[in-house]
């Protein structure tokens, strides 16, 4: 089931679509379920630059 990130989905739920990482270990590296998408957004744009 797709859960909208803004009202449904919580960092919990993140970590679980997560092969043998914990709640613990993705606080380690963000701060905030906003700092988790800021670092997806920014390696897409690394890893897809626009032209």
């Amino acid at each position: 089931m797709v859960k909208r990130y803004d009202t449904e989905a919580t960092v919990q739920d993140t970590v679980n679509e997560l092969d043998g990482l914990s709640r613990e270990a993705i606080y380690h590296h963000f701060q905030s379920r906003e700092a988790i998408i800021d670092g997806v957004l920014r390696k897409l744009i690394q890893m897809y630059p626009f032209r």
